[in-house]
């Protein structure tokens, strides 16, 4: 029994069940188990609490990975001699790219569950701590990701006339967004796919435009707080 109980396949087994099972009671450690492997290897995820998520990043690659995409031939001695705000500049488009990433990966009805979440993202010269809840992540998600029928129905249909179609749809179905009935299921769906990316594309890029103002709606949702490579950034320790 003993051996049965310690074996790698048990255990793996009796922890998917408690997460399933008992959810309330392992928010954190459901959302740290299923998104790790999602996650970059620069991430690293701990659970101080049962609704408290902390995410710390390694920043220091990615931005020099960003420096190395805009053409630099020598992306350290760059970095280093950056200017404060260009330096900030690279640094918050990567943090806020990185909130991002959480509230795509994690289940949203678990995340929403979260009391905190602290994001800890660190580099040699500046560090950014980003301090929200689960309903406010899931807020932003919804900013992202929900899409308005009316106007994906209508890109879908001005995207097939550029393509030298002409959808009809049937007026005596009920529904105002039915589908065309001369245009393939799969070709509607496709496109429908296609301008739906577009659509979260575009409201990505005015989020992230609203976060960069600290006066914005948006940034009531995250509390940022700064620091340098010599402090302690509060509430972080395990």
């Amino acid at each position: 029994m003993a051996i049965y109980l310690s074996d790698a396949k048990t255990a793996d087994f009796w922890t998917r069940f408690k997460y399933r099972f008992y959810p309330a009671a392992y928010v954190c450690d459901s959302i740290k188990s299923r998104i790790t492997d999602k996650l970059e290897s620069n991430w690293s995820l701990h659970c101080p609490h049962t609704t408290f998520l902390l995410a710390r990043i390694n920043g220091e690659d990615e931005l020099l990975k960003v420096l190395e995409n805009q053409g630099s031939q020598d992306p350290y001695t760059e970095l280093r001699n950056l200017d404060l705000m260009r330096y900030r500049k690279i640094l918050y488009s990567r943090v806020f790219d990185s909130i991002i990433k959480l509230i795509t990966v994690a289940d949203q009805d678990t995340l929403e569950s979260l009391k905190e979440v602290k994001l800890n993202y660190k580099t040699s010269r500046l560090g950014v701590l980003v301090q929200s809840d689960g309903q406010a992540l899931r807020t932003i998600r919804d900013k992202i990701y929900l899409v308005k029928v009316q106007r994906l129905h209508h890109r879908a249909t001005v995207a097939l006339k550029d393509l030298g179609k002409e959808p009809q749809f049937n007026s005596s179905i009920k529904g105002k967004f039915s589908a065309p009935i001369n245009i393939d299921e799969e070709l509607w769906n496709k496109t429908l796919e296609t301008e739906r990316s577009k659509l979260v594309q575009i409201n990505l890029k005015r989020f992230i435009g609203e976060l960069k103002d600290k006066t914005s709606q948006a940034r009531t949702l995250l509390k940022v707080k700064e620091y340098t490579k010599t402090d302690t950034p509060p509430g972080t320790s395990l």
